[in-house]
């Protein structure tokens, strides 16, 4: 089995929402953020972003491409905790 190199990671994070239809302004104004989920591997990091990849494809013993992207703004991170097999630990 080929060892990744990366951090795995569970993220929660806000996102923005929208709808199409017609509400009622007070039902409009008790809509919220929503709370997104992503895992995978932290292949960057840094002041204003996380970016995380879900594959990885192998050329012998070296990753050469990756898959299932996200980048992720700091400022909307709500919750990270980290993967072993064993379990998920938060931050």
């Amino acid at each position: 089995m080929k060892k990744i190199p990366y951090r795995h990671v569970c993220i929660y994070w806000h996102d923005a929402k929208s709808s199409t239809d017609w509400r009622d302004l007070d039902e409009a104004l008790e809509e919220e953020l929503a709370i997104c989920v992503s895992t995978g591997y932290i292949i960057k990091e840094n002041d204003t972003s996380i970016t995380v990849a879900q594959d990885f494809s192998f050329c012998g013993d070296t990753i050469d491409s990756v898959g299932n992207l996200i980048v992720i703004p700091v400022a909307c991170i709500v919750d990270r905790r980290y993967i072993d097999k064993n379990n998920i630990a938060a931050n």
